[in-house]
Parts: C-alpha cells; sequence; structure tokens
C-alpha cells in the first residue's frame, strides 16, 4: 500500500504529465465517481480541451487526467491501482 505522500506525489505527476505518460489501465474508466467525470466534462467544455482533431486515445487521455484532477484523495487512493507506477 502506498503512503499518502507517494500517492499524492503520483496524483501530481498524472495532473502534470497526463495520465497516458504515467500509465493506466482502460478499467479506470468504469470506476471513476461521477463528480469527478461532471467536473472533468465542465473543464474540458470550459477550455476548449479537446478540438475534434485529436485521436480517440489523446481524447481519451484528457478526460481520464482531468477526472483525476478533479477527485479528492480518498476517491484517488481508490482508483490509483489502475495506473502501472501503483502498487
Amino acid at each position: 500500500m502506498k503512503t499518502q505522500k507517494e500517492l499524492k506525489a503520483l496524483k501530481k505527476e498524472i495532473t502534470d504529465n497526463s495520465a497516458i505518460n504515467v500509465g493506466y489501465y482502460e478499467t479506470i474508466l468504469q470506476n471513476l465517481p461521477n463528480y469527478a467525470i461532471t467536473e472533468a466534462l465542465r473543464i474540458i467544455g470550459q477550455n476548449n480541451l479537446i478540438s475534434g482533431n485529436e485521436s480517440d486515445k489523446d481524447r481519451e487521455n484528457i478526460f481520464v487526467t482531468e477526472c483525476i484532477d478533479a477527485l479528492n484523495f480518498q476517491d484517488f487512493k481508490e482508483v490509483s491501482k489502475f495506473f502501472f507506477q501503483s502498487k
């Protein structure tokens, strides 16, 4: 089990470098809480983060990264197991 400090560092790495650069399992998509999904969609829309010219994988990466940024610590702790660097 990762310590709180390690989990916070992992979340920062994901939000700073994007989820795909850390590496994640696609099953994370079924495990994200609704509030994070809603907030990610709001941020993506407000900031025009998706133009339609991206690949599906790039759009998914933007979405997952924004969802992670929106998560509180307890929920991030639950989904951190879907990242490759998580033990």
